[in-house]
């Protein structure tokens, strides 16, 4: 009974050492010393619509003038992640491509270098060659069927900001019958850069930063008459092309602000 309950205790120890180690996972950067010379930058990201956090998808949600809303996809690409150092100089995070999805907030971005930041700046939307780019398992962001226009995903690209639903379309924003809409916003004339307003965090080596997000996806109907049933669906490359994709797109960098 002894050897029985030493060896159980060995396997919890062994397993609580485990789960820690997996939990602490994120890989730093170290010099021939073994000491830190990078920290780890983070965006924690919410999905909300007007003041509305979304917390599952299908839930009616009420806008600023009594508008309803319901959502069933909100998700983007964020690529080309530049960091403004307190001395205006720009520093480019390597190799960073993130799909955005409601159901998660923290997004790693990459082992950066320490100081003073004072703003982020990203891409929604993809550059030109990874637009192309064929996706592989390892593709963790870009092997998502739901963000492709086509199966497979060649040749139209990918779809940069996808976001779908049921909203009230009546005059007086006060019905109750939702009627779906869905925008796949994509093509490289839709890309769109975002610069976040000045806002100092630090980074300090061997430690965590977080940056802290909202993407306010109701942003994206300013401008857009939705008495007209017209103007509910983009769902192709080549509607893409459309006063309606360029209006919707213009929009994507006022979704942003900080938390």
């Amino acid at each position: 009974m002894y050897k029985l309950i030493t060896f159980i205790s060995v396997m919890l120890l062994v397993l609580i050492f485990a789960c820690k180690k997996s939990a602490d996972s994120t890989p730093v950067t170290t010099n021939n010393n073994q000491t830190p010379t990078t920290g780890s930058l983070y965006f924690h990201i919410h999905t909300d619509v007007d003041t509305n956090e979304v917390d599952a998808y299908g839930t009616v949600y009420v806008l600023t003038g009594g508008r309803k809303i319901s959502v069933s996809k909100a998700q983007m690409y964020i690529s080309n992640i530049q960091l403004v150092r307190a001395d205006s100089s720009v520093y480019n995070v390597p190799n960073t491509v993130l799909l955005k999805v409601q159901e998660i907030e923290p997004y790693f971005v990459g082992n950066v270098p320490p100081g003073t930041y004072t703003s982020v700046r990203f891409t929604v939307g993809l550059d030109s060659a990874t637009n192309l780019k064929t996706p592989t398992a390892v593709d963790t962001a870009l092997n998502n069927p739901g963000m492709w226009f086509n199966t497979p995903v060649q040749p139209d690209g990918y779809i940069f900001v996808n976001f779908q639903g049921s909203i009230d379309t009546t005059t007086a924003a006060n019905g109750n019958n939702l009627i779906p809409f869905m925008y796949m916003i994509g093509t490289i004339a839709n890309k769109r850069q975002v610069t976040m307003p000045y806002q100092s965090f630090v980074v300090t080596a061997g430690q965590t930063q977080y940056v802290h997000m909202i993407i306010d996806y109701n942003k994206l109907f300013t401008g857009v008459n939705l008495l007209n049933g017209n103007n509910l669906m983009i769902m192709t490359a080549s509607s893409n092309s459309s006063n309606l994709a360029k209006t919707i797109s213009n929009n994507i960098p006022t979704m942003f602000h900080y938390e």
